[in-house]
């Protein structure tokens, strides 16, 4: 982790222009203001109230499935799951996070659901089966930026050392 961390610092010393006041100031504003609820968004936006759907209705996963047939929604067809793929860089982030942390989005969601009688852990086992991360995506996204999976391999066994 510390390698990490002075692998990234260094980076950023290195390349002067991620410390310019022009990156600097997006850069502190975004990290205040990633949690809605911070001291500063409120400071800075008085008259503006965050209220999240799930703060005022509990999550049914079964609900929301049978409303969006109800509408009819489909997924996506190169997705096995329904939950979380409203964007290709979602399977790239999901891939990302699985390597680097070991678990998924997903699994880190249903071990919530499962302290909160929201699900079983045998739904939850069920649930895991339909793989988060469709590979085909996360190299689809790769190669519209001109790299593979062996130059993210490499970049993240960099970070991981």
């Amino acid at each position: 982790f510390h390698n990490a961390i002075f692998k990234i610092g260094g980076k950023i010393f290195s390349n002067y222009r991620y410390i310019r006041p022009c990156n600097l100031l997006p850069a502190i504003h975004t990290l205040m203001s990633l949690n809605g609820g911070t001291r500063y968004l409120k400071w800075r936006y008085p008259c503006i109230e965050k209220h999240g759907y799930f703060y005022c209705h509990c999550y049914n996963e079964n609900e929301i499935e049978v409303t969006l047939k109800e509408i009819g929604w489909e997924k996506a067809k190169d997705n096995k799951s329904s939950w979380r793929f409203d964007c290709e860089i979602d399977s790239l982030k999901n891939y990302l996070f699985q390597k680097m942390v070991g678990v998924t989005e997903k699994e880190d969601l249903f071990s919530k659901n499962i302290r909160a009688g929201l699900m079983t852990r045998e739904e939850a086992l069920k649930r895991l089966q339909e793989g988060e991360v469709n590979i085909e995506i996360v190299e689809r996204v790769l190669s519209r930026v001109n790299l593979k999976m062996s130059d993210l391999e490499d970049i993240m066994s960099d970070y991981m050392e």
